[in-house]
Formats: structure tokens, C-alpha cells, sequence
């Protein structure tokens, strides 16, 4: 187990040095973001579409098609965010952005309003309208499975709890099963009688050792001598 352990340690630790060594790689200054959104003809969230930078002859300035290959999907909501490598030098290029099939232009601004480059200009937020329906199969799809990952394991420690609980209460049920001796403690059945008590040997009614004498000279009208007397001739018996 602590060598498990040890193993997710490093493999989080070289996790994250790769992440700070990708970022480091790739500061604001060669970074430009798209955080879009992207909705069908009929005004609905368009989720579940590819977006990818178009390199296509004619589409993206070639400067830019470096990229090529870059995409990301929109999600339930239709946004996405795709991350680009853009130089300095390229501000004023053009961008073209395949989503679903049909192209959208977008020129790069990498100086902003006041003209001074900085890293506030390396993120633009968009909107793209398609002209066509998307089919929302692939949506109820993954709205489904994500459903089913997020309910599975809840109903499953659900039951288990469940069935701890009613082993835990059975258990504690049997245990607390038997006839209260005259100590208090639970009497236990044994050969099948109570421990603790025995049978009257005049009519076979099961009383407690401790009163069998009276028991004689209440019921069967014996002198308190004979009943002690019979009482511990039996009680002796039964120990053999």
C-alpha cells in the first residue's frame, strides 16, 4: 500500500513539472485563446461539434497553419476553448475556424484598442451562429453517460451501506436474543432447556434452579425440607 503511494506521489510530482515546463514553453506572448460559443439555426446550443483551425488552400494566412491540427469540442452548453501558438508578429493575419463544416473568419488583434500589446489581447471571447440544425443525439448521449458515471458509484456505496446496516442490525438482533437469567445476562437454550433453569420433576414445567425448592412446596405441597431436599438431589443430578 505505501509503496502504491509513493508511486502516485511521483507520478502527480513529474505530472506537474511537465505541466510548468509546457507553460513555461509557451508564454502569454505566443499564446492566443478562443473561448467561443456556438449555437445551430434554431438559436440552440450547438454541442458536441468539432472546431479546428481551417488550413485548407485559401482559408488560414499560411504564417498561421502552423496550428493545423488544433481543434476542440464544443460542450452541453456549445462553448469551447481552443488554445493557439501565435508569434507577435502575426497580428493582422487572418484565421479561419472550421466548426461543423462551415468556415468563419476571424483576423487576429494582438495590440488591442490602444494599440500596446499586452496579455489581455491574447483572449478573445466569440460567438458563431451556423446555418444549419445540429442533431442533439450525440448530446442526450453524453448528457446520458455522464448521468450514469455520476449515479452508478452513489447508488453503489448507497446499497452497500444499506446492506452493512441490516448485517450490523441482524447481528446485533441475534445477539440480543435469549431469556433474562436471574443475573441479569441472557439465558442460552441447551439440550432443550435454558440454561439456568431446569424441569420440575413432579410436572415437567420449566423453572428457575434457584426456585425449584419453593416451587415444590407452593405447587405440590412438599415440606420445605423434602423440596430442598428433591431440589438438590436433581440439581446434582444434572451436573453429572
Amino acid at each position: 500500500m505505501k509503496r502504491m503511494y509513493l508511486i502516485l506521489a511521483v507520478t502527480i510530482f513529474l505530472v506537474g513539472l511537465f505541466s510548468s515546463s509546457v507553460v513555461s514553453e509557451h508564454t502569454w506572448e505566443h499564446r492566443y485563446v478562443i473561448k467561443g460559443e456556438v449555437t445551430d439555426l434554431s438559436g440552440g446550443s450547438a454541442s458536441g461539434v468539432k472546431v479546428e483551425v481551417d488550413c485548407s488552400e485559401g482559408a488560414t494566412d499560411l504564417i498561421l497553419c502552423d496550428n493545423s491540427g488544433k481543434s476542440a469540442k464544443t460542450g452541453l452548453s456549445g462553448k469551447f476553448t481552443l488554445e493557439l501558438h501565435v508569434d507577435a508578429d502575426r497580428d493582422g493575419r487572418l484565421l479561419v475556424l472550421l466548426i461543423d463544416g462551415q468556415q468563419f473568419n476571424h483576423t487576429l488583434d494582438l495590440k488591442g484598442s490602444d494599440g500596446v500589446a499586452g496579455e489581455e489581447d491574447r483572449e478573445v471571447e466569440l460567438e458563431f451562429a451556423l446555418d444549419h440544425d445540429i442533431s442533439k443525439t450525440e448530446s442526450y448521449v453524453i448528457g446520458f453517460l455522464f448521468l450514469v458515471t455520476i449515479l452508478l458509484p452513489i447508488l453503489y456505496f448507497v446499497m452497500r451501506y444499506r446492506s452493512k446496516s441490516s448485517k450490523d442490525t441482524t447481528t446485533t438482533s441475534k445477539a440480543g436474543k435469549g431469556v433474562r437469567g436471574s443475573g441479569g445476562g441472557n439465558s442460552q437454550k441447551v439440550g432443550g432447556r435454558m440454561v439456568g433453569m431446569t424441569n420440575c420433576p413432579k410436572c415437567e414445567v420449566a423453572v428457575k434452579k434457584m426456585n425449584l425448592a419453593g416451587h415444590l412446596m407452593k405447587v405440590h405441597s412438599m415440606s420445605e425440607e423434602r423440596a430442598e431436599e428433591v431440589s438438590a438431589e436433581l440439581l446434582d443430578s444434572e451436573l453429572e
